[in-house]
């Protein structure tokens, strides 16, 4: 492997763990403003099975959210860049 390959490999690694921290982060303060603001009429959140008002579900539905949110600091096209110019 060359070592921009090697540098590549050892960003995205960096990139993953800020990406998953942020998501973890972002869970966490969702999730307890929404465990703490459940009961305010004027939010109409409604759960619908008993695992909807859980803060361990909400924490987990959450940080999907936001994995999902954050999936463009992934660089793929770099990836696919550096295969084509290898290929080449």
């Amino acid at each position: 492997m060359s070592k921009i390959m090697h540098q590549t490999n050892s960003l995205i690694l960096v990139i993953f763990v800020l990406q998953i921290f942020l998501s973890s982060l972002g869970a966490y303060l969702g999730s307890k403003w929404i465990v703490n603001n459940m009961k305010n009429p004027y939010l109409n959140y409604i759960p619908h099975n008993k695992w909807d008002s859980e803060w361990l579900y909400i924490f987990i539905r959450l940080t999907g959210t936001w994995v999902l949110i954050f999936t463009n600091f992934v660089p793929i096209s770099l990836l696919v860049t550096l295969e084509l110019v290898k290929f080449w």
